[in-house]
Parts: structure tokens; sequence; C-alpha cells
């Protein structure tokens, strides 16, 4: 299975600005904000080299990646909205130099320690924000907090922080790109009754958004599709679906088609392959298995942050002979490709598990997962949300391999089906959490697979 891990730290910012924090910046149409403050980070300690950017939830470097290195600086942009009118104290704790403007005003200078400001606001109101920070020695500490009247002092909640087209063209003047463009808004015509879908892509990668509508406010990715393609086009199919078309890079001539169509609780994707001179054959004896990466980061109810990632895992969860088990109570082998002191060793963050009906597996030296010695008996791999009472999973009819890694994210390795081994078929599941509702969700729309052997067991 060719998962994407996620680069070790090497490269300060690129690789962690882009592919670890929690949310990603997007276009907006005019007047409209999208969560989280926008922010551009500087490979130098005096704002002169833009380096990426990248959208922070919280602005606190313990609640999300942070670099590990020295001389860098960020600059965060974008709205603070209170849910009260009065004033409100602004505190900011730093190890470092910070500054904090409020609508328009230079309102807090800290070189080190703690200082804060009150400024008013109107309940509802979004208003101005900038925060910057410099790093030049350690220990790294940024943290933007709140008093709100007659409250004691807070962590900002993430619905308070958003950003808009003037952010946005703020980073543009920089000479910072967005990190993610929209490529295509997939019409609706029901988006109270079947999930609204889009397309986006930043850098090499192209992602399916669904908006879920059975479970409030979830919002999932579909990285479509890690391996050896290359991502041609897409449109939109009427009806709230879409295409996605995908040129093997081994074979060129030959594409991989995907229709994504939604539903109230689910999203099918359903890939099958062309030739783009519309021949039938000849075909690859081996073409590449399409890797969805499914990531449940844009969803608060799901995501792992800002919990320590492990407990992200024991919500994780698969199907055993035992029925439902979660993931922190499986074998969890420890990643070879990290030292067995490294904290995501302590408890592994990443797990691969092989299917009941084979013997064992094992990876090799250097690898960045293991295998579990708990096996699946169903192709079903999914999460509970943090209050215990929705699931999210994806299902196929076969898979030889699930995996959960540390990007929020779920695969299951699925071959080609025996139709002339030319189509595959992936689908996202999201419900009230009733282990059994999703077994039979998953037996009616694969019928191949084999019923649950013992009754499906259930943790709140």
């Amino acid at each position: 299975m060719n998962i994407k891990h996620h680069t070790p730290w090497s490269r300060l910012l690129a690789a962690l600005f882009i592919l670890l924090l929690p949310l990603l910046a997007l276009p907006l149409r005019a007047g409209e904000a999208t969560p989280g403050l926008l922010g551009i980070a500087y490979g130098d300690s005096v704002m002169k080299k833009p380096d990426g950017s990248a959208t922070f939830n919280q602005a606190d470097n313990r609640a999300a990646a942070w670099p590990s290195g020295n001389d860098y600086a960020l600059s965060l942009r974008g709205l603070l909205t209170a849910p009260v009118t009065g004033q409100v104290t602004l505190r900011i704790e730093t190890s470092q130099p910070a500054r904090l403007w409020f609508d328009g005003h230079q309102i807090l200078v800290v070189a080190s320690g703690v200082g804060s400001a009150t400024v008013d606001c109107r309940a509802g109101e979004a208003r101005p924000i900038m925060l910057e920070y410099v790093q030049t020695k350690p220990p790294a500490l940024l943290r933007l907090t709140w008093q709100l009247p007659e409250r004691a002092f807070e962590a900002i909640p993430a619905s308070a922080l958003s950003h808009d087209d003037s952010d946005l063209a703020a980073l543009e003047a920089a000479g910072v790109k967005p990190a993610v463009t929209t490529l295509l808004e997939v019409a609706n015509p029901d988006p109270a009754q079947r999930a609204t879908l889009s397309v986006l892509r930043s850098s090499d990668d192209l992602v399916v958004r669904a908006a879920i509508p059975s479970v409030p406010a979830f919002v999932c990715d579909a990285w479509c599709y890690e391996g050896d393609m290359k991502f041609v086009s897409c449109r939109d199919l009427n009806g709230g679906r879409l295409e996605l078309r995908h040129r093997l890079t081994a074979t060129p001539g030959v594409l991989v088609v995907t229709d994504v169509t939604p539903g109230a609780d689910t999203v099918d994707f359903r890939a099958r392959l062309e030739r783009e001179d519309g021949a039938d054959g000849p075909w690859p004896e081996q073409p590449v298995v399409p890797n969805l990466c499914w990531q449940l980061k844009r969803s608060p109810a799901f995501a792992s942050r800002p919990d320590p990632y492990p407990q992200f895992v024991a919500r994780c969860f698969i199907f055993t002979a035992q029925g439902r088990v979660f993931l922190d109570q499986t074998d969890r082998q420890k990643i070879p490709a990290l030292p067995t002191d490294d904290p995501r060793n302590n408890p592994p963050w990443i797990e691969l598990y092989g299917t009941a009906d084979q013997p064992p597996m094992h990876s090799e030296p250097g690898d960045w997962a293991d295998y579990s010695a708990d096996r699946f008996t169903l192709p079903i791999v999914g999460a509970v949300s943090r209050d215990g009472k929705y699931l999210a999973a994806i299902a196929g009819p076969s898979a030889a391999t699930l995996c959960q890694a540390w990007h929020d994210c779920m695969h299951i390795d699925m071959p080609w089906g025996s139709s002339g081994q030319r189509t595959w078929r992936l689908k996202i599941y999201a419900m009230a959490n009733d282990p059994a509702k999703l077994l039979q969700a998953v037996s009616r729309d694969f019928p191949e697979i084999p019923a649950q052997g013992s009754n499906p067991t259930n943790r709140e």
C-alpha cells in the first residue's frame, strides 16, 4: 500500500505548514469568511522571506504543529468575533517578541512574558486582528487568549477566528500563494438531503471535500489518489455528482475515471479504467490501484486536535471476530522508521491491520507503519466523534490491508474488481453511533461481504 507517510520535520516550514496544520486556507467568494486565522510563514526572523501559508484555528503553538528550529517568523491575520457586547481583554503569553493589532491599531508589544490589552467588541461583529511572532532562540511559546466580561481568561475558540478576501489579498501581496485552490464546487440541488461536494488542489494533491448533512457540521476530505497516477480533470455531472479523471503514469493512454455520488449519509466513489482512444483494450496486467486517503481533520467533532493524538486513535475502530474494536485496544506495533523512544511510538500513531483470512504480515525496517497482530474480518475502518454520538467510516467490497495514520486519515487497500480488473469502489458513511446500523448499510451496499460472525460491540 502506497501510504503517503508524513515527512519528518527536516524541512522546517514547507512540509510542516502545508501537511500538519488542522485547517487549510480556501479561496473565497466576495464577502465570505472561512474559519481560522490566515498565516504567512517566513524563513527568516525579519519577515523578508515568505515561505508558505496555512490556516490556524488556534493562536497557540501548544495546540498546533509548530516549527522546531529558530530564525523564522509568523504573521497571523484575520477576523475576531466575540459572542458578547462589551470590553474583552486580549492576552499574549510568549517567549519571543510578539505584536498584536486589533481593528487596525497596534495594541500590544511583548518582548517576552505576558501582556494584555482591553478592546471594545459587539456581539457577532467580526473585527480585524493580526498577530506577529518572531522565533530566534528556544524555547518557543505563543498563546493568545481572551477574557470575556465576568469570565476568566480562556482559549479563543475556533468559532471566533476567521479570515476573508482582504486577508487573501495580503497573502498575495506578500508573494505567497494560497495553500489550496478550489477547482470545482458541485451544484447541489438539495444540500439538506445529500452531501455537498467540492474539489480542491494543493500542489499536486487533489482532494474531494464532502459536507455530509446526516451529522451536524461534518466535513471530510478524500485525497484522490496516492500512487502513480496524475490528475487530468474534474467536472460536475449534475444532481450533486462529480467526475474525476486521472492518467496512469506507467500506461499514459489508460485513464482512471471516478464517479462520486453523494447521499444523505454517504459518499460513493466508483472508479473504472478507460482508454483515451476509446478502444476496448489492451489493459495493463496489474494497473495501479486507487489509494484513497480519507481524512477527518476538517471536522472538529472527529478531528484529533486539540487532543493528544493517542486520544484520536482511541476513537478509531475496525471489526474483528470480537465485533467492533477500538484501536487503542488492539496490538500496536512501533513505527519501524522512528526511534523506539520517539513520542509518536509511545504509543504508536500509525498502524496497519491485515485480514483475518490471510497469514500475518510484517513490515520492513525503515517503513512508516507495521502490522498489528489483530486482524480484521470486515473491510471497514472508521472513527467515533469526540462526544460519542456519531460515527464515520469507509468500507469497500474487499481489502488486503486497513490503515489508520496520523494525518487523521484512514485507508482501505482494495484491489481492482474481478470484472475484467476494470472496476473499483469505496463508500464513506456518516451516521449516529450505531455499529449495527453501519453493518446493515455496508451489507446492503456490498452484498459480497460476508456477514459479521459476532454481535457488534459499542463503547461510548
